[in-house]
């Protein structure tokens, strides 16, 4: 898992043979060495320490439900110029790779520039 810039780095590498590591699909998800690769541009870029390529097997996290489950909120304030009734839900949740997981999934940390 990497954003658009690691990705585009990523695509110009080459083994010791001279082939190209990345391997664009088409018709289904790309690969990097073999495994699938996921574009997620919440990560942050590569730079002198920061975490920027995420590898491994990801079915070892977990997303679990916090507190009491669903809140359902009701306002007849918020619009009551219009007549309206107005409805919000939300719920905590939190996810982790426990159980052993950290060892399912690495981090890249940029070194030094």
């Amino acid at each position: 898992m990497m954003n658009r810039a690691s990705l585009g780095a990523v695509r110009k590498l080459q083994d010791g043979a001279g082939n190209y590591i990345y391997n664009p699909q088409v018709g289904g998800p790309d690969q990097l060495l073999g495994y699938r690769v996921i574009e997620n541009p919440d990560i942050a870029s590569a730079a002198v320490s920061t975490k920027s390529v995420l590898f491994g097997d990801f079915s070892a996290y977990h997303v679990r439900m916090v507190g009491a489950g669903v809140e359902v909120a009701r306002s007849d304030d918020y619009a009551f110029a219009n007549d309206l009734v107005t409805f919000r839900a939300s719920m905590r949740v939190d996810g982790d790779l426990g159980g052993g997981g950290s060892d399912a999934v690495k981090a890249f940390t940029g070194g030094t520039a």
